[in-house]
């Protein structure tokens, strides 16, 4: 974290990724309320998903690694894309994401 305008985007797909795979605005309220620093909330998270979530890694090495496959290949397999952003491939100064 630089501070950049980059981590900020980063960030927020990030969380996007979470919610997405984790169950959602519910999972993202129990992220924050966690006393927990660093990456060892997202861990409990993913460790305790909300129910029919989709299994990202338990570790933050692996969670990390599994969003930025997501974030490269946007697959509809598990955890490896998102469904509640619409990437595109033509990136242009109209259009680069959808969000959902």
């Amino acid at each position: 974290w630089n501070q950049r305008i980059a981590d900020y985007g980063g960030s927020f797909m990030f969380v996007m990724y979470l919610a997405d795979k984790l169950g959602g605005g519910t999972a993202i309220s129990r992220l924050v309320a966690d006393t927990a620093t660093g990456g060892v909330g997202v861990e409990n998270l993913a460790r305790n998903p909300e129910p029919g979530s989709t299994a990202i890694g338990t570790t933050m090495s692996d969670i990390y690694a599994n969003f930025t496959a997501a974030v490269s290949l946007d697959s509809a397999q598990g955890a490896f894309g998102f469904s509640n952003i619409a990437m595109t491939a033509v990136v242009s100064q109209a259009i680069f994401a959808k969000f959902r």
